[in-house]
């Protein structure tokens, strides 16, 4: 069985992929992103994209209950020259719209509780690639 944080990135991932409407990230006809990525990007990832990563994870033990007090962030990579900062806010605003509040399906038994951002990095340049981070939290039980 799939451990808490797979869990939760599968259905972050999934959530991501399926925003297809108007407005969405892969929205078909004019996708905002190229690609959401678990921990790294593959080479040769069209900009923008998405990176998931875990910041941290605890394991909770509570009573006759096991979870996970999980932070992950949304890494947002644009070329500088293709793409630029307002669609960098563009898409880390989608995201927020996505997920801060949200209660994501998960499979394994694992339940969880309202997903909330906690906390935005500075933009950096480098290497004429733009980067921001959105960190959520959520508590994952079952």
């Amino acid at each position: 069985m799939a451990g808490p944080w797979h869990t939760l990135s599968a259905a972050i991932i999934a959530a991501i992929e399926s925003d297809t409407g108007s407005g969405g990230l892969m929205q078909t006809g004019g996708a905002q992103i190229g690609g959401v990525f678990n921990t790294v990007a593959p080479d040769g990832s069209q900009y923008p994209y998405v990176i998931l990563d875990q910041v941290s994870g605890p394991a909770l033990k509570t009573f006759d209950s096991d979870g996970d007090d999980i932070t992950w962030q949304f890494g947002v990579y644009v070329g500088q020259y293709n793409d630029n900062a307002t669609t960098l806010d563009g898409i880390l605003e989608r995201l927020k719209t996505l997920f801060d509040g949200a209660t994501l399906s998960l499979s394994g038994g694992w339940g969880a509780s309202a997903i909330q951002r906690t906390g935005s990095s500075n933009t950096v340049v480098a290497d004429q690639v733009l980067y921001r981070a959105d960190e959520y939290s959520v508590t994952l039980t079952r």
